[in-house]
């Protein structure tokens, strides 16, 4: 199947797109991230490493104010990741089918063994019809 000239270029545009709708919840995702371990930081001699691996700090070692800047952070970490998931499945697509590029990799270590999927960050083709998607080859 022959690919038509334009898609490495469209797609190109469309990943551009993706990164100007994404960076603002980028910033804010690590925000709330940096914001949600603060108070883990401030009171360190109070966490409890769990038998699992966690770690933990008691609601009572806590103040109020540390606790809502956890929950906050907690609430703009989330509030990220579901802007850039939507974002990515909007502006993110194969110029030509305009699908989602999907991509598979196999996930070895310890609890993590099998096969994942997921969005492709830099595709060379479609995988789901075969159009060029970057100058690369594969």
């Amino acid at each position: 199947m022959e690919t038509p000239p334009w898609t490495v270029s469209a797609f190109r545009k469309r990943r551009h797109d993706t990164w100007r709708a994404i960076r603002i919840w980028v910033i804010v995702f690590l925000v709330g991230v940096i914001g949600f371990t603060i108070p883990f930081w401030l009171n360190r001699e109070h966490v409890q490493k769990k038998a699992d691996g966690t770690y933990a700090l008691s609601f009572g070692d806590e103040t109020i104010g540390q606790f809502t800047l956890g929950l906050m952070s907690f609430v703009a970490t989330g509030t990220a990741m579901v802007a850039i998931i939507l974002a990515v499945r909007r502006h993110y697509r194969c110029p030509k089918c305009n699908e989602v590029p999907m991509g598979n990799w196999t996930a070895l270590g310890p609890g993590s063994i099998g096969f994942d999927e997921g969005v492709a960050i830099n595709p060379s083709v479609c995988p789901s019809c075969g159009a060029q998607l970057s100058s690369r080859k594969k």
